[in-house]
C-alpha cells in the first residue's frame, strides 16, 4: 500500500511584510512535506511585499490581491473560500516553519482522528525566552482560553471544516483579538492539542510595536469585550466592567496590583469557579486548575488575604497543585 498523500492549504496573509516575506515563503519551499498549496493574501500592502508575493506566483502559490487593508481575520476567510487542502496549516508573514512542520502536523492528524486543531511549541525570536510550550491536553487549553489564548496561532494546523460558516474568523474583533475569539469558541465544538516540539518560528512583537498594534486595532477594548461575554454567560448575570477591565490587565501582566484590586479579582474568580461546578461548562478539574494558577498569580503580585495555601488546599485539593507543579513555567 502506497503512502497517503494529503493536500495542505497553508495561508498566509501579507500586510508590509517586505523584511520577512521572502523567508516566510521560502520555508514552506523547504518544507520535507511535498503536497501542498500556498495561498497569500496581499492585505493592501504599501511596500515591496507585494512584488516579492508576486515574483513566487505560479500553479502551487497562488497571490490574492485587495487594494484595501481588510484586516487579517477578514483575509484568512477570504483565503479559506480558495482553499481546497483537506488540513489548513496558518502562518503569519513575519514568522517561518521549520522544515518538518507541516509533516509533523499532517502525520499527527491523520493519526488522531479525535483532533481538530493542532498547534505546537515555537521558537521565540527577539524575546528573552527563546523557546515556548503549551498545555498539551484539550480541557487545559480550553479552561485557560476563558482567561487567554491557550495556543499560538502560527503554529496552527487544523482539518478543513469551514465548509460551515460557523467556524470562519469573526472580523468584529480585528487584528489581534480574532485568533483568542476564534480558538476559545472553536474549542467549544472541536477538540484542540498542542505538540510539545517547535515546528515555527515566531516574531515576538517589541513593547513598542505591541502597544501600536493595541491601539490601531482596540485590542483591549476587545478583549475586554469577550471576557464580558465569557463571564456573563457563564455567572449568567451582569460583571461590573471595572472589574473586568482590572482582570484584563491583571492577566496580561505581572505588575504588582493594589490590594482593592486584586480582591475585586479574587472574588470573579471564585465566582467563576462555583458557576462552572454548577453548569459543567469547562471540564470541572481543568477550569479549578486554571483558576488556582490564576490566584496564586495574584498572591505573587498583592499582599491579598484571606488566600493562604491551607485554605487554597481546601478548596482545590491536592490534584490541581500537581497540575499547576507540572505545569511550572508555561503561561506566565
Amino acid at each position: 500500500m502506497g503512502v497517503q498523500v494529503n493536500l495542505i492549504s497553508v495561508l498566509v496573509p501579507v500586510f508590509n511584510n517586505e523584511k520577512t516575506i521572502r523567508r516566510c515563503i521560502e520555508s514552506i519551499l523547504n518544507q520535507t512535506y511535498g503536497d501542498w498549496e500556498l495561498l497569500l493574501f496581499l492585505d493592501g500592502s504599501q511596500d515591496n511585499s507585494v512584488e516579492i508575493a508576486r515574483s513566487y506566483g505560479g500553479d502551487r502559490i497562488k497571490v490574492i490581491e485587495s487594494r484595501e487593508n481588510v484586516g487579517i481575520a477578514a483575509a484568512r476567510n477570504s483565503m479559506l473560500e480558495l482553499a481546497t487542502g483537506e488540513f489548513i496549516a496558518f502562518l503569519d508573514a513575519d514568522d517561518y516553519m521549520l522544515p518538518d512542520r507541516l509533516k509533523v502536523q499532517s502525520n499527527y492528524l491523520l493519526s488522531h482522528k479525535e483532533i481538530d486543531i493542532c498547534g505546537s511549541a515555537a521558537l521565540l525570536r527577539n524575546y528573552l525566552i527563546k523557546e515556548r510550550t503549551y498545555f498539551k491536553n484539550h480541557d487545559l487549553i480550553q479552561a485557560f482560553q476563558f482567561f487567554k489564548c491557550g495556543v499560538l496561532f502560527p503554529t496552527v494546523m487544523t482539518r478543513n471544516f469551514y465548509t460551515d460558516n460557523t467556524f470562519l474568523f469573526d472580523e468584529s474583533f480585528g487584528s489581534r483579538a480574532s485568533d483568542f475569539e476564534w480558538l476559545y469558541r472553536v474549542g467549544m465544538s472541536k477538540t484542540i492539542c498542542n505538540l510539545p516540539m517547535a515546528l515555527t518560528s515566531y516574531y515576538v512583537s517589541t513593547m513598542a510595536e505591541i502597544e501600536v498594534k493595541k491601539r490601531i486595532h482596540a485590542y483591549d477594548d476587545k478583549a475586554i469585550s469577550l471576557l464580558e461575554s465569557k463571564c456573563n454567560g457563564l455567572l449568567d448575570k451582569e460583571v461590573d466592567i471595572a472589574v473586568l477591565s482590572k482582570m484584563h490587565a491583571f492577566l496580561l501582566s505581572n505588575d504588582p496590583l493594589e490590594l482593592d484590586d486584586a480582591n475585586s479579582i479574587a472574588i470573579l474568580l471564585m465566582d467563576l469557579l462555583k458557576a462552572n461546578n454548577l453548569r459543567g461548562k469547562h471540564d470541572k478539574r481543568s477550569f479549578e486548575a486554571i483558576i488556582l494558577l490564576q490566584i496564586l498569580r495574584l498572591k505573587r503580585n498583592s499582599d491579598i488575604k484571606g488566600y493562604g495555601y491551607s485554605r487554597l488546599f481546601r478548596i482545590f485539593g491536592v490534584s490541581c497543585f500537581v497540575i499547576i507543579a507540572r505545569l511550572s513555567g508555561l503561561y506566565r
